[in-house]
């Protein structure tokens, strides 16, 4: 056998296998080696905040940590581990909480799901689809912005349970009335995130559209107890609010027309103090005037008027029983003698009628200087349980303000009505321009009255005491000077009505101007000085004394009985003598009501000359509290 070459050729050829190995390896190269990719180690999470016990970050801190445990798995091999993960971002109550179930060593620490079920139990606020509901049911839009409220509606609406539709009605029914309304051209048919989304867009469209200003018109004057639409009540809230939504008239409640339009709408005149009635009107075109009366109106009442002031000086019979309630219209004469309320003047004889001479005392500007006794009508101020003291602050005072600062607390001082105070209260003090140009002195007590007991001592009804009047023919007015000061403080309460000034700290020892309960007080007071005459010949408002007689031999016989009582507590301010042909109960009306509107602000513009006046005059300005300062200005 030949073993030669072809020997050795056979024998290469003997693995074919091998061969094809060699071949595929020529033909594809090996691909160059990968390098291995890092050790997944979660994704980067925030840590959580700290939760001190709030129940309403509850729920927001226990999604930020089951978040964080769920994003980082390798770092919590256990469940206790993320028990003290948890556990270490507690703070305040929470984490007293959390030592409390370490120290008892509670089952609960061995299993997350169960730690986190007690800390919802624990810490959250009251959950559960009725409270969800329940604040979904309230959420208003109100003066929020569409934004904020969609936001919070989102909110709860993902908590609640609640189908699309009743989602889409409830968040209808919270927008405020502009949107609401520009809402009603859709259909419920839409979805709720469309329906949030047009009311957005509107919200900013509508926001975008400059104000509509109405012009300002003169509209009849109406009464409170006017209905809205006739024959029915006045209208509610949600009523008026609705009719002005849609552009409806408030009165009638048909389109188209104001109520200032109103045609159905009665026009009610008011002429004087208490002639008043309903009349319907034409409607004229380009009228130059406000109303019209024509000759029927002026049949009917009859009036009396002077053409060169245009005034009404005189109703008729008619009028008398239907329109002014059976009043009076005339009276002869008025005087009036006044000077300064806080300013003693050296004139007041001068000014003294005749008639008056005989209470020259009374009229003493240094009587009303001293310091009163202490009476059982003393002001006691009494505070509330749980009081806080007021505590003032020093107004800085301009060169004028701190002269005028001091002259009055050193005129004070000497009189005895206030002293030095060492009281932990303090109201502030400081001045407020009167039309003269000067100075007047106030004290910020609103602090302090909002701690005080109420007084429930009734002020007259004045009104109500018209009936007195009836045959009354003869008026005199007195009013008292320094009326609060000749009240005395209870003693023990003094230092609550301490004030601070720039130059010290004082408290009074009279009853100061400022106090809630001081009306109350001084009316008491003054209700016991006169009680043998009241509702026979006195009426008394606060400091306004009214005598009223029905002949002047009575008032002369009345004046000094009821002045008697008076001057011993002090002297009076200003008279007024009222002496009448025919009864007027409406001039004692204005007397009174003077006082008891309009106040002591305007007293200081009343002249220390006696004025005389037609009372006429007096009369066509019985409208105006402020008529008898106006016939006494120099």
């Amino acid at each position: 056998m030949d073993t030669g070459p072809s020997g050795s050729s056979g024998s290469s050829s003997a693995d074919p296998v091998r061969d094809l190995v060699t071949a595929l390896q020529a033909a594809f190269p090996t691909a160059a080696a990968r390098p291995n990719p890092p050790a997944v180690t979660g994704s980067p999470m925030a840590l959580p905040g700290t939760f001190s016990g709030e129940a309403a970050e509850c729920r927001g801190f226990l999604l930020q940590v089951n978040l964080y445990i769920e994003m980082q798995p390798q770092r919590f091999p256990s469940e206790r581990s993320k028990v003290a993960f948890f556990i270490s971002l507690l703070s305040g109550r929470a984490l007293a909480w959390a030592q409390s179930l370490w120290d008892s060593a509670s089952p609960v620490l061995n299993a997350y799901a169960l730690f986190t079920a007690r800390f919802l139990e624990v810490f959250s606020a009251a959950s559960g689809v009725l409270t969800t509901a329940d604040q979904l049911l309230s959420l208003r839009q109100g003066s929020d912005d569409i934004t904020a409220y969609s936001l919070r509606f989102r909110t709860l609406a993902a908590s609640s349970g609640w189908n699309e539709s009743a989602l889409l009605g409830i968040y209808r029914v919270g927008l405020s009335p502009e949107i609401k309304q520009a809402m009603a051209i859709y259909d419920d048919r839409m979805g709720l995130e469309e329906c949030i989304g047009k009311s957005i867009g509107l919200s900013q469209r509508l926001a975008a559209c400059p104000p509509i200003h109405h012009p300002s018109g003169t509209h009849p004057a109406t009464t409170d107890t006017e209905p809205m639409q006739l024959g029915s009540q006045r209208l509610s809230r949600r009523e008026r609010n609705s009719r002005l939504a849609t552009g409806k008239c408030l009165y009638c409640g048909d389109p188209g027309h104001s109520i200032a339009r109103c045609t159905r709408r009665p026009v009610r005149t008011a002429v004087g103090l208490f002639h008043r009635e309903n009349i319907r009107f034409m409607v004229l075109d380009d009228s130059t005037v406000s109303v019209i009366l024509g000759r029927p109106w002026l049949q009917q009442h009859a009036p009396r008027c002077s053409w060169d002031p245009c005034d009404i000086l005189e109703w008729s019979a008619h009028c008398r029983e239907n329109c002014l309630s059976q009043l009076p219209t005339r009276v002869h004469k008025v005087m009036v003698g006044a000077t300064r309320v806080e300013e003693a003047t050296t004139k007041t004889q001068a000014a003294i009628p005749v008639e008056y001479q005989a209470f020259e005392d009374v009229f003493c500007a240094k009587a009303a200087t001293r310091l009163p006794p202490h009476r059982p009508g003393d002001c006691c101020i009494d505070l509330l349980p749980g009081a806080k003291l007021p505590k003032g602050r020093v107004y800085p005072l301009s060169a004028p303000e701190h002269r005028a600062m001091e002259e009055y607390v050193q005129q004070a001082l000497q009189q005895g009505f206030i002293t030095q105070s060492t009281s932990p209260a303090a109201s502030s003090f400081f001045f407020v321009g009167k039309k003269d140009g000067g100075l007047r002195p106030c004290i910020d007590y609103r602090q302090l009255n909002a701690q005080i007991a109420p007084l429930p001592y009734p002020l007259p009804l004045v009104p109500s005491a018209l009936e007195d009047l009836r045959e009354a023919r003869v008026f005199s007015k007195l009013d008292l000077r320094s009326a609060y000061n000749l009240v005395r403080i209870r003693r023990g309460d003094e230092w609550k009505t301490a004030f601070i000034t720039p130059s010290g700290h004082y408290e009074y020892r009279v009853m100061p101007y400022g106090l809630s309960i001081a009306p109350a007080v001084f009316q008491g007071f003054m209700n016991e000085v006169l009680r043998p005459f009241l509702q026979k010949c006195v009426m008394v408002y606060i400091d306004d004394i009214l005598i009223y007689s029905r002949n002047l031999e009575e008032h002369h016989h009345h004046r000094k009985s009821s002045t008697e009582p008076t001057g011993q507590w002090t002297g009076s301010s200003w008279w007024c003598s009222h002496h009448e042909q025919n009864r007027h109960h409406l001039a004692a009306y204005d007397l009174l009501m003077e006082g008891a509107l309009e106040g002591r602000m305007e007293r200081d513009h009343l002249s220390t000359e006696v004025v005389e006046t037609r009372t006429s005059e007096l009369c066509l300005l019985r409208g105006h509290s402020h008529s008898l300062h106006s016939s006494g200005r120099g």
